[in-house]
This record gives C-alpha cells, structure tokens and sequence, in this order.
C-alpha cells in the first residue's frame, strides 16, 4: 500500500513514547495487503496498540496481535528472512531508508514480547535478529554492512550506491563493537532497541549468542569472494534472483578493503563471477569447499579480520565447543591470532568433512600471519 509505512513508522515512534491518540486508522495495524515492512509495522502497531489502548478505538485485542505476529514469523521462516511471499515479494537486506522502517517495527515486537511476557514470540524476535545478525557478520566491513539486497532505490542519474547506516549501528550495539567509525544518521528506530536491552538486560547476548548457531535462510541466497585484503565481491545466487520477487534489487557489489562500493548493479546481465568456489550464505546449509578468504601464508589485514572470524563462526562444531569457538572467532576480530590459533587447532575436524577445507584455511592463514 502506496506511501503507509510513513504513517505507520510515525505511530511505532509515538507508541514507544506513551504519547499515541486514540481513532488512528485501523488499517496501520491491519497486516494484510501490504509489503514486507508494512506488514511488520502493522504486527508492531497491533501489540503496542493492544496493551495501551485500554479499550480505546480502534479495537485490537492482544490474541489478534500475537496471532498476526506469529503469522508474520511463519512466512518467514517458510519463504526467508524479511520475506513473505507472493504477491508480496522479497527484502532481505534492504538498506536506508528501508532499514529503518525493518528495525522500527521489529525492536517493537520484541520490546512488546518482552514487557507482556509472551515466551514464544520474544523467541521468535530474538530468532529474528539473531538470523538479521547472521546475516550481516560476513559482509561487515570498517564502514559498515556491504551486501546485495532488495529495497535498493537507485537515485536517477547517479551510481547505485546503497547504503545501511541503520542496521550497521544496530548490528554494531548488538555485539558490542565500536560505532565511532561508521556513518552516522538520526534513527528513530534506535532507542527502541536500545530499550529491549537496557529494559531486559542480556536481550542483546542472548541475539548474539543466537547468530552463532542459527542457520540462516534466505529466499535469494547470496555467494560472496573475499580477497586476503578485506575487500569482496558479493552476489545474489543466479537461479533464485531470476525466480524471487525482489523490489528494486542490488544484485550484485564489489567493495574495496575499507567498504566503499567500487561497482554495485540492479542485475546480474553484466556480471562476472571472481575465480574460485564462493562462499554461499543463506541457502540454510553449511558452507563447503569455500575459497579460502586468506591464502596460506598471506596476513589478513584489519579490514579482513571480521570475515575471517565469520569463517570460523561458519564451521559446524558438538554443542559443547560452541564457546571454545565464539572464543576463537572474537580473538580473531580483535587481532589476536596468536591466541586464536590453538582454539581452531583444537576443533578436531575430520579431514572426510566437507568443512575441512576451510578449517585447514583458517589454520594456514593464523599459521602465516603469525609467521
């Protein structure tokens, strides 16, 4: 529906501040006939609404907002993450300004799982930005999240050049990393999530530790080459791109070490994949026989780091080393190998597993960094 999510995300804002009128449209919170991010707002609107309205109109009772809520959850772990299906379509990844109606509606129904104590769908929110975490980790970079997706709206006459200054912030307040150094704007998205965790302290990592074991899907999965300097090209996968809904899509992008997007397309007409197997990500099995991200015997570069713990996040390991593996992958990211080499030496991967391949990389590339 032409034009609503702005209504939609100036009542999701005067909602979380206590200060929303009583007679708004029903159809803000109605979630059929609507776009991915619309619905989701509509789901936010209908359980801030039922536990404020106090019988106000427009009627909305708590078991209908929970029950659309968990409808919207259903689809998407049927067709994909920030996917719904036809006629609706897909927008996994979706940028500014996108980026910040998702994080609107979708701290809102966490904060609202939280603060009516409803166990399952806090799950299903938690499930939720863990999976959007899972999905931004392997294409951070020093400037933020880098990554082929829906919602790309091209400027006329300029270059596609998408931007994700919201959910780089948010993803970058979930783990705990520095923000100093990304793009900055104003997001009235924000404080609500911030309020999921200042208000349910651990919110955040109990997300965090939700991403390093969910298996992410995508309804357009993409493949990602990542040189030994931190810079990477990334692409939707060629059969589901031709077959998927995707509103306004970049479907391919290279970035440079630090994240400038060097080249970025709406489709893959005049794409030419890098050499080597790419690491596929979203397609909801564990990467095998990936291109190693670091040669053996070559450094991985600062900028290069964050995909190099992905890696390690990526192998599949018995329950009881998933914290010796966190372990590893944060030393990683903050630049010391040496402590991180003995943790992966420790996984004891079978050479008969696909994953192998990649774990040996890691080993070779620590190995060569620390000479």
């Amino acid at each position: 529906m032409p034009g609503i999510e702005h209504a939609q995300m100036d009542l999701i804002v005067a909602l979380f501040q206590g200060s929303a009128a009583a007679g708004f449209n029903h159809d803000l919170m109605d979630p059929d006939h609507k776009t991915p991010n619309q619905r989701a707002l509509a789901c936010a609107i209908a359980l801030s609404w039922a536990r404020q309205s106090n019988g106000q109109p427009p009627p909305m009772t708590k078991a209908t907002a929970v029950a659309q809520t968990n409808s919207l959850f259903a689809d998407m772990a049927s067709f994909g993450h920030q996917t719904v299906g036809l006629p609706h379509g897909c927008e996994e990844g979706a940028p500014d300004p996108h980026s910040e109606l998702w994080l609107g509606a979708m701290a809102t129904i966490l904060r609202e799982s939280l603060l009516q104590n409803i166990p399952d769908l806090s799950n299903s929110a938690i499930g939720y930005f863990a999976d959007h975490v899972a999905m931004i980790r392997p294409f951070w970079t020093e400037l933020g999240e880098r990554i082929p997706c829906a919602r790309a709206k091209p400027v006329p006459g300029q270059p596609l050049l998408p931007n994700w200054t919201v959910d780089s912030i948010a993803f970058a307040n979930i783990l705990g990393k520095p923000t100093a150094g990304l793009p900055h704007a104003v997001s009235r998205a924000l404080p609500i999530l911030l309020a999921c965790n200042s208000g349910f302290p651990g919110t955040f990592d109990a997300i965090a530790t939700a991403s390093n074991s969910t298996t992410l899907k995508l309804a357009v999965p993409i493949r990602l080459w990542t040189n030994g300097d931190g810079s990477f090209t990334a692409a939707f996968a060629a059969e589901q791109f031709a077959s998927v809904q995707l509103f306004e899509p970049c479907a391919w992008l290279s970035v440079d070490p630090s994240g400038t997007i060097r080249q970025a397309a709406k489709d893959l007409s005049d794409f030419t994949p890098p050499n080597g197997n790419p690491v596929i990500v979203g397609d909801s099995t564990p990467v095998a026989d990936p291109v190693p991200i670091h040669g053996p015997g070559t450094v991985p570069t600062p900028a290069g780091l964050p995909a190099l713990a992905a890696q390690v996040r990526s192998l599949l390991l018995p329950h009881k080393q998933a914290a010796l593996k966190e372990e590893a992958a944060e030393d990683i990211e903050n630049g010391k190998l040496a402590a991180a080499l003995p943790l992966v030496q420790s996984f004891g991967i079978g050479d008969n597993q696909p994953q192998a391949v990649t774990w040996k990389s890691i080993i070779a590339t620590l190995q060569g960094a620390l000479g």
